[in-house]
């Protein structure tokens, strides 16, 4: 009697927090076109889609911060204020008054070096502003926004960018200290799920090896050996030399077949 079908192992802990997502979601897609009734997976398939929920909204939370809410706003105060800069000074460079005239042609020099900053990502704009703030520490640079009585917008500025980079620096903090954590965590819920799920259709292929279970191993297999090209591709650890140990759900389903001491099959690549 030949060895029975059974689902392969993947270095999960190689994954990118999305990778990780993408294939159990990919894997629960095809226990429901298997239909979890056919797989004997009524109970596990709810719990396993209920996990996948919880990684998701664990991994898209920085998109969904209320820190990056305000962050757009403050980037669109720091704009506004650019944009009434730059149209004081082109304005005042038809003025009649002289000296006017000459101010805002010593700022005008100055901020084509800096055209539209506002339509450059987040991080380069922020970047950008730093510099120009740099710039207008010249004194004649100082006396030219004071003639055209701009001095005030030009701090509004630097306080709205420094301002902003308090704001990301807090989203940063934000998704290090509980994104990550709370990632981790659900990465493992998904993980214990899947590996009752497997632990389960690997029993059934020995007990009830029919068509259904054994066509949904094929896929599981297929996907896994997807990930592992893409882990492989990335320089990860897992490799055929270096397989990751069974997974071991908690609790340990039962019943279940004792493993057998003669089964020397080769993990699936």
């Amino acid at each position: 009697m030949g060895l029975a079908k059974q689902i392969g192992n993947i270095s999960k802990t190689s994954l990118s927090n999305t990778a990780h997502m993408n294939m159990n979601t990919e894997l629960y897609n095809r226990i429901i076109a298997y239909t979890p009734a056919a797989l004997k997976l009524d109970t596990l398939t709810p719990l396993y889609k209920k996990a996948l929920d919880t990684e998701g909204e664990c991994v898209n939370r920085i998109t969904k911060s209320a820190t990056t809410s305000q962050l757009v706003d403050k980037d669109k105060e720091r704009d506004n204020v650019f944009i009434f800069i730059n149209s004081q000074v082109n304005s005042f460079l038809d003025c009649p008054d002289k000296p006017m005239q000459q101010a805002a042609a010593i700022l005008n020099a100055m901020l084509r070096a800096y055209d539209k900053i506002y339509k450059k990502a987040f991080s380069e704009e922020t970047a950008a502003i730093d510099g120009l703030l740099r710039d207008m520490e010249d004194e004649s640079r100082k006396t030219a926004a004071q003639t055209l009585n701009l001095t005030t917008y030009f701090a509004k500025l630097k306080t709205l960018n420094e301002e902003y980079k308090t704001l990301d620096a807090s989203r940063t903090d934000e998704y290090s200290s509980r994104v990550k954590t709370d990632t981790l965590s659900a990465r493992k819920v998904t993980d214990n799920i899947w590996a009752q799920i497997a632990q389960k259709v690997n029993a059934l292929a020995v007990l009830e090896p029919i068509d259904t279970i054994l066509l949904f191993i094929d896929i599981a297999n297929q996907i896994f050996r997807k990930y592992k090209d893409l882990i492989a591709a990335k320089g990860g650890a897992n490799s055929p030399s270096k397989p990751e140990p069974a997974p071991t759900p908690e609790p340990d389903p039962d019943p279940t077949p004792d493993p057998d001491p003669d089964d020397d099959r080769p993990v699936i690549e």
